[in-house]
């Protein structure tokens, strides 16, 4: 399920409130690392009402960060979608393009991105897109999350 359709009325309070506090505590130290940005994203998520994304503009920022930082490909490719929903769909398309094509051959995810950037564009090759990402994993519940409901 994705997190915008989660209930997040189930989610434990307490548990998100003292992570916040953590949080706080370690930006506080003025070490901001790669595992700070992450913590920081995870919390942009956690804040955001049901039903909405997350505000583009601070997940831009953190995840220009950590691709300073920690460049890994999930990352990237958070950031590629991040700049997409900010500076539209081209945008975040063209940072896709520019990932390394041996990094991203094999990578799900990656693939599983494109193609929603691509639906977002109205792009009708979303559904070769969907389908490359639905081939690279073994998991079932992951393929019918992929798979796009029939009307």
């Amino acid at each position: 399920m994705s997190l915008r359709d989660q209930d997040r009325a189930q989610w434990q309070g307490p548990l998100i409130i003292a992570a916040k506090g953590l949080l706080t505590g370690a930006a506080s130290l003025r070490l901001f690392g790669r595992f700070q940005i992450d913590a920081a994203l995870k919390s942009l998520h956690v804040q955001t009402p049901t039903g909405r994304d997350p505000d583009p503009q601070p997940l831009v920022v953190h995840y220009d960060l950590l691709a300073a930082q920690a460049p890994s490909l999930g990352g990237l490719v958070a950031r590629a979608v991040a700049h997409g929903q900010l500076h539209g769909l081209e945008r975040g398309l063209a940072i896709l393009d520019d990932l390394p094509p041996d990094r991203i051959a094999c990578d799900q995810p990656y693939w599983a991105a494109r193609a929603e950037v691509l639906r977002q564009s109205g792009d009708t090759s979303e559904h070769a897109t969907r389908e490359q990402a639905i081939d690279l994993t073994d998991d079932p519940a992951v393929k019918a999350f992929l798979r796009p409901p029939v009307h």
